[in-house]
Parts: C-alpha cells; structure tokens; sequence
C-alpha cells in the first residue's frame, strides 16, 4: 500500500524542497518529473515557484544510478529553479566512487545537514515547503525544523 497523502498546489508556493531518504525518493522523483515536464513545456507554469531542490540520502551509489537518465537531463537542463543534491550515507567502494565520478550531477558522501539544505526556505517563510519521506527520524527532524522556523510541512509515508 501507499504512498499516502494529498497533492501539493504548486501554486501556493515561491520555493519548495523535496526531502528523501532511502525509497522516499519515490514520491519525490515523481514531483519533480512532473514540474520539470511542465516546466519543459511552459516555462510560465506554476509563475509563484521560483525554486524547487531535491535533497536524496540513499544508502549507496547504485540505488541513485537507477534515476541516472533522468538525473542527466536534468543536468542538461538550463532551468535555474531546479537544484538536487545527492548524498550517500555508507562508504563507497572503488566500483560505486568510480561511478560517483562519471554521474552527471555530484554526489556527496554523509547525510545531508538539515539547515544547510533548509535555510534557503527560511526567508519564504509559509510560502515555503518541505516536503518529505523517508525514515521516522528524517520526518521527525524536518517537523521540528518546520516548526521552529516558520515554513510549511508536508510529509509522505508507506505503509505496508
């Protein structure tokens, strides 16, 4: 079962940022797909979002290369309200750092600090939003950093 939750209303925003860890990537490839598609056809769409990032931890290299071809054409892409950081959480290998390299977007090994990826949205304020699935602790941090700086929160979750 699941995913669970409502759409988002790209509209209601200036500035989103989509958290995900580990398959939490799900939901969260699948918005930005749709606003880059979008925004591939009609760069007037959603005129109040001028930034969306994508903040992906993921246990090891090979489960973000299975999002390479989509990664690439956002790399190709000169939109400037799209950014991604990609993050590994375990040590890499020669094979997986050999990969890291030749992947068209970098990827940094460590989990991402929260404020670092966050703080852009501050100035927002409840026109920006986090948006995030993943791992219990990743919720509960995003919550708290929602709560203590003023911006909107959405979470996904599985359930099986």
């Amino acid at each position: 079962d699941g995913p669970y939750g409502s759409a988002i209303d790209f509209d209601q925003y200036s500035a989103i940022t989509l958290m995900a860890g580990g398959i939490g990537i799900t939901p969260m490839i699948s918005i930005l797909k749709h606003l880059h598609g979008v925004w591939s056809v009609d760069k007037n769409a959603y005129p109040n979002l001028r930034a969306v990032k994508l903040c992906w931890s993921t246990r090891n290299v090979r489960e973000i290369g299975l999002f390479s071809e989509f990664f690439e054409v956002l790399a190709e892409t000169v939109d400037q309200r799209i950014t991604v950081g990609l993050f590994v959480t375990k040590s890499m290998g020669p094979d997986a750092t050999a990969m890291a390299h030749k992947f068209p977007l970098p990827i940094s090994l460590g989990r991402p600090a929260l404020d670092k990826q966050l703080d852009n949205l501050v100035s927002f304020g409840q026109d920006a939003l986090v948006h995030v699935c993943g791992p219990p602790a990743l919720v509960d941090d995003c919550a708290a950093w929602t709560l203590k700086t003023g911006v909107s929160f959405k979470s996904e979750s599985f359930e099986l």
